[in-house]
């Protein structure tokens, strides 16, 4: 735990009623909130807590803040992490090792040291070179196990997510999306465009009860809370893609496509952003069957698992359970 997070009373405390604790949208929109306030508004102090039962979402800052002002934070944090979501009209996460490489290169001749680390962070959390795939030889590209929208219909994620970063581009419904994904129940908007990235498990809709075959989209469109799709796309870069014993991993997951898990904790001492996601990089929370007794000096008094179900071809992320 950081010298910021040893901190004494907060100026404000806010529940976040909007973010359930078994949502995996959810808790990327909370992963998102924090790197943001970190990035527009540092001199905040943003910390976290889970509290109550069932648990709630606390947020601590250092000075005052109504939740209009960390609604409006988050939208200027978007106009400075604007330029690292613009990837110049490619749609999917289907590099090659040699365009990655050269991605990673360009971001990292930046001048602007921000916009290069900003650029880099989103970079590695959408994939990483590793072994050859079967039938290849040579390095092979390795998409984050995050990515479940690519390819689908409409749903290509490099465009669903810059998508979600331009609706910044008009202030004021901006920070009314945000404040209800925080702080009020969830509405979930009817919207071909409103960039769901099937994180959130209300997607995971049964076929016999759609009306139209759930791999069409733009027929269908999926019901999805904006706000928090916003949030999570600013989160993402926290769950970094790299090689590992076990081959290729992302952060949380384990496994990739149909059946593969996503892991979290739920803390009771209020942290920063670098100690959650110093609390993501935990091996145990991939562990088959882990022990959140042993993360608790770390705070931690619960993992909630989210597993990627295949409904009609499509795959989406459950309902979280403890485990």
């Amino acid at each position: 735990m950081t010298a910021a997070d040893q901190a004494t009373a907060p100026a404000a405390t806010l529940d976040l009623k909007g973010l359930e604790a078994d949502n995996l949208l959810a808790f990327l929109a909370l992963l998102g909130l924090l790197r943001a306030l970190d990035v527009a508004r540092p001199e905040w102090q943003a910390r976290v807590a889970w509290r109550g039962v069932p648990p709630v979402a606390v947020l601590e800052l250092a000075e005052p803040a109504t939740p209009n002002e960390v609604a409006s934070a988050v939208y200027n944090a978007v106009s400075l992490l604007a330029s690292a979501y613009d990837f110049d009209g490619r749609k999917k996460v289907d590099f090659s090792v040699e365009e990655f490489g050269r991605a990673v290169r360009e971001a990292a001749r930046v001048q602007d040291a921000r916009i290069a680390r900003d650029r880099l962070s989103l970079l590695a959390a959408l994939g990483s070179s590793g072994p050859p795939l079967p039938k290849q030889t040579g390095l092979s590209f390795y998409r984050s196990a995050m990515v479940l929208a690519d390819g689908d219909s409409q749903n290509f994620f490099l465009a669903r997510i810059q998508t979600l970063i331009d609706f910044g581009k008009v202030e004021s419904e901006f920070v009314e999306f945000i404040r209800n994904a925080l702080f009020d129940r969830w509405t979930r908007q009817t919207d071909a465009k409103s960039g769901a990235l099937r994180w959130d498990p209300v997607e995971a809709r049964p076929y016999a009860y759609r009306a139209r075959a759930p791999n069409d989209d733009s027929l269908d469109p999926p019901r999805t809370e904006l706000g928090a799709n916003i949030l999570a796309a600013i989160g993402l870069a926290a769950l970094t893609v790299a090689p590992t014993s076990r081959g290729v991993m992302t952060i949380g997951m384990d496994g990739r496509g149909e059946g593969a898990t996503f892991t979290w904790p739920l803390w009771d001492k209020a942290i920063s952003y670098p100690a959650v996601c110093a609390l993501l990089r935990r091996p145990e929370l991939v562990f088959q069957t882990p022990e959140p007794s042993k993360l608790a000096h770390l705070g931690v008094f619960m993992l909630m698992r989210a597993q990627v179900v295949s409904i009609a071809r499509l795959n989406v992320f459950s309902r979280a359970h403890p485990v």
